[in-house]
């Protein structure tokens, strides 16, 4: 997981945006993995 490329709205870890996309992106990491 270290080497995901963020978007810059993500550098502001207290944004709703950045939230939501980063449980996308574990959500969608989490579902590969189980695989």
């Amino acid at each position: 997981m270290a080497g995901l490329n963020l978007p810059r709205d993500c550098l502001n870890f207290a944004s709703t945006k950045c939230l939501f996309i980063q449980m996308l992106l574990l959500w969608t990491w989490f579902v590969n993995g189980s695989e």
